[in-house]
């Protein structure tokens, strides 16, 4: 008897030995490793073109949100692309991207609360072309960037859903922007295919379908401007936000409105005759009658169009080419909206100027462009002087920014203000009128451009407002401006930079603990033990 209560006491006091070895053991052994992964460029659709605003990386190991520090500096992404130089050549450029925001996402970059294998990034853009973030590359037309790299960098530390802790990152750089590399939400709004016209010109398009509904809907017709044209109609619609056209406050105005967005796949764009010499009205475009035969083919091919609705604008060399298709197609469309143009209203025949006195046209421009004396300026004295009852138009005296985000310079107002002081907006090339129509900015009085041209049919022609006010706004101006609107001196321009890096400190610094108080517990765990032990001896002897 009294040898096996000497075992159990022994067997007692070797659980407890053991326990206690186990406890010893050090509990700060948590295992450091690496994530490797692969990223996409979130695209978002800014005044001056795609920029990429987050890069969504996507991990092999799941990462929990709380180990995501708030700290401007746990990441460090530098941006490698290519870059129109001060010299107007293309070179590379790095540049340092300022991380705003990290957190865990879902695939396409959507913050989620939970563990995930994506994590985003959301990064400060630069508002030029150039700088921080541009996803184009201007050469002679835009196109993506090639190549376009970010490499990523982890200061801090990640912990993983199995309790591992991320201490470095192994991110493939390249993106395929042109590619799959990509993630826009308005891409996938918009469906791209092409056209062959029966002169064998094939001209590809990219064209929204607004949500079924019981009526018949309007189409808005958009043409780009030089720099847009090509083979991938992306280009057209990212190059200048012609997204806004799909945007609900838009959408809103017309109930649902089709968009058609032609691209011209050669040479210097639309206004370009049959020698490839540019023209601004003295001769016919050589895209004049299979650019309309893909917007007649477009129209007949869905009956849900309202052919009494078909409105047409374009920017530039665009804005050229939609005087050439209202002129030469006389009846066809029910209104334009052309921008900082030089077609040359003095190429117009008797018979089309009389046209343009009751057709519906809303024209827009600045006076800091030297295009609009040329075309827009023209027109507009024109239409003044032989009195147009349903012209109406935005002269503003620059382009500029009307988000509030961007500031320039106080002694320039084309350089971006890097004090967080100025609060004069930043001014971008005076050419840039398109901007402020895809703002929405271009109003008569009450009456904006959106919801007048909403309101235009082949039907009805709409040339007011009941709730229009007697004195519209000095920054725009309608059909019948004593003054002819602002004035000023100034001509912007946005000059190429190669010096796009923002320098951010990145301190390193560590936002996960490795080691815990679990060695303290497990020697008070231990004591317990042992007393239970002790206690349970004496009583046995008793």
């Amino acid at each position: 008897m009294k040898n096996k209560k000497v075992k159990k006491v022994a067997a007692l006091s070797l659980s407890v030995m053991t326990l206690f070895s186990m406890m010893a053991l050090p509990v700060n052994a948590t295992e450091m490793v690496e994530a490797t992964g692969t990223q996409k460029a979130y695209i978002v659709p800014e005044d001056w073109g795609p920029a990429v605003t987050k890069t969504v990386i996507h991990l092999d190991k799941e990462i929990t949100p709380d180990s995501i520090g708030d700290e401007e500096d746990e990441f460090t992404v530098e941006e490698t692309k290519n870059i129109l130089l001060p010299t107007w050549e293309v070179g590379m450029s790095n540049a340092d991207r300022h991380v705003l925001k990290a957190y865990t996402s879902d695939e396409n970059g959507n913050k989620v609360s939970k563990d995930s294998h994506y994590i985003a990034l959301e990064m400060y853009v630069s508002p030029t072309m150039t700088g921080e973030g541009a996803a184009f590359v201007y050469n002679g037309y835009n196109e993506w960037c090639n190549p376009y790299e970010l490499s990523i960098t982890l200061n801090g530390e990640l912990k993983t859903t199995d309790h591992q802790v991320v201490t470095s990152l192994n991110v493939a750089e390249k993106i395929d922007l042109e590619g799959d590399g990509k993630i826009c939400p308005e891409i996938n709004q918009f469906t791209s295919d092409t056209f062959k016209a029966t002169n064998g010109d094939v001209l590809p398009y990219a064209s929204f379908t607004p949500e079924k509904d019981d009526k018949k809907n309007a189409l808005v017709v958009w043409l780009h401007g030089a720099g847009e044209g090509g083979t991938n109609p992306e280009i057209a619609y990212l190059g200048n936000k012609v997204t806004s056209l799909i945007s609900d406050e838009f959408q809103s105005n017309f109930q649902g409105a089709y968009v058609l967005v032609p691209q011209c796949p050669e040479g210097y764009g639309w206004p370009v005759d049959k020698d490839g010499n540019y023209t601004s009205g003295a001769t016919p475009s050589k895209w004049r009658e299979s650019l309309f035969e893909l917007i007649d083919n477009y129209v007949t091919s869905h009956p849900d169009i309202d052919a009494n609705r078909i409105i047409i604008g374009g920017c530039s060399n665009g804005g050229n080419m939609v005087y050439d298709m209202v002129l030469s197609h006389m009846g066809y469309f029910a209104a334009a909206f052309p921008m900082c143009h030089e077609f040359d209203i003095n190429t117009v025949t008797d018979e089309q100027l009389n046209y343009l006195k009751t057709f519906p046209v809303w024209s827009t421009y600045t006076l800091g462009d030297s295009s609009s004396y040329k075309g827009s300026i023209p027109i507009v004295e024109k239409m003044k002087e032989i009195g147009a009852t349903n012209f109406h138009y935005s002269q503003f005296d620059n382009a500029s920014d009307v988000t509030g985000r961007f500031f320039g310079d106080p002694s320039d107002p084309t350089i971006l203000d890097t004090t967080g002081t100025s609060k004069i907006p930043l001014q971008y090339d005076g050419h840039w009128a398109w901007t402020l129509f895809f703002e929405n900015q271009c109003k008569d009085g009450d009456l904006t451009a959106w919801k007048w041209l909403s309101m235009q049919t082949k039907e009805v022609k709409q040339s007011a407002t009941p709730d229009q006010p007697e004195n519209p706004s000095d920054t725009e101006k309608p059909s019948t401006p004593a003054n002819g609107g602002q004035t000023t001196t100034d001509k912007p321009t946005v000059k190429p930079t190669t010096d796009t890096t923002t320098k951010v400190n990145k301190p390193t610094s560590s936002k996960v603990k490795t080691g815990d108080d679990t060695e303290l517990l497990g020697l008070v765990s231990m004591m317990v033990l042992a007393g239970g032990t002790v206690c349970l001896v004496k009583r046995k002897k008793e």
